[in-house]
């Protein structure tokens, strides 16, 4: 073959090669339909659990949130039968079931439960931030109506999107344990009083009992909120009414202590008061309250005392402004 033909012949190989590459399907599944189906079944988690339909909910669930379920359930079941009375009727009022009920839970039925509902009842009404899909993975990240941010991991398992849901565990016999010294038996009288002040929605209770940096903080955030609301649209304006469940008059006359009546805080604090103490631990003239709350949930709170008297240091719902 001479070099003029073997260079013809290469050139028409190559671009028949070009054309090949560039014709064939891709391999690769779009990110943007992946994302797409991941949102949609966020959707239908958050309707699921809305309509307390626990059988639409466990055919979403991933098989770790299964066998996370069955396992809760068995030990429960263990648990209830060695129990006694009060113990038993303690797991019932956490699981808002009767005693028939309890024997005779299962799986699907935890779903059910008020433990179950408790932990994922802000989920409805959350929002999603972004979503990050990972090839066989996914992350929500959502924010709850009471601001705080939260995530959801999906697994695809044959080729459907499920979610791993984390499930709430039960409570166990409460050990006995030494007696509270004097300190400690002040600070859970104070914890006692937020939650009284809480359940009660008296803000100036509540304002008694703050801390002075935590009073600061009310103070800044409701200066910032209604400067941000002098500057807003009406919608804008309306949306932050909505968030603060406040009339347009009410926002105008906030004051820092009205700020902590706000549905904000509310929603932020509302399973506190229903909050059971885990243990207390007191260093000098700081203490933290370790408490659980209805859903399950392991939280903390600080004290501080000032002027010889337990302050509640009380960490403030962000509000989003426009």
């Amino acid at each position: 073959m001479s070099n003029r033909n073997h260079r013809i012949w290469w050139t028409g190989f190559l671009l028949a090669a070009f054309v090949i590459g560039c014709t064939s399907e891709p391999t690769a599944r779009p990110a943007a339909a992946d994302e797409s189906a991941v949102r949609e079944k966020f959707a239908d988690i958050q309707v699921a659990i809305k309509n307390h339909d626990a059988d639409k909910l466990w055919g979403m669930l991933c098989d770790k949130s299964r066998t996370d379920a069955e396992r809760i359930v068995k030990e429960a079941l263990a648990t209830y039968a060695k129990a006694s009375p009060k113990e038993k009727a303690d797991l019932e009022y956490a699981l808002g079931l009767t005693p028939d009920e309890v024997t005779k839970l299962t799986a699907i039925g935890l779903l059910k439960t008020k433990r179950f509902r408790k932990k994922y009842d802000e989920m409805p009404a959350s929002k999603i931030e972004k979503v990050l899909v990972q090839g066989d993975s996914a992350t929500v990240y959502f924010l709850e109506p009471d601001g705080d941010k939260e995530k959801l991991i999906f697994l695809r398992q044959d080729q459907v999107w499920k979610a791993w849901l984390a499930m709430p565990k039960v409570n166990q016999p409460v050990k006995a344990s030494s007696p509270p010294t004097a300190e400690e038996n002040a600070v859970r009288q104070k914890f006692a009083e937020l939650q009284s002040a809480i359940t009660s929605g008296d803000p100036e209770k509540l304002w008694a009992i703050l801390e002075s940096k935590s009073r600061n903080d009310v103070e800044q955030e409701t200066k910032r909120i209604q400067s941000a609301y002098t500057k807003a649209n009406a919608k804008e304006k309306s949306e932050m009414e909505d968030a603060l469940g406040l009339s347009a008059s009410e926002f105008v006359n906030l004051t820092s202590v009205a700020f902590l009546k706000t549905k904000r805080v509310q929603r932020k604090y509302h399973e506190l008061p229903a909050s059971k103490i885990e243990n207390v631990v007191v260093q000098g003239d700081n203490a933290t309250v370790h408490y659980v709350e209805p859903d399950d949930d392991k939280r903390s709170l600080s004290l501080v005392r000032q002027d010889g008297a337990w302050k509640v240091s009380l960490a403030l719902p962000k509000v989003s402004l426009p």
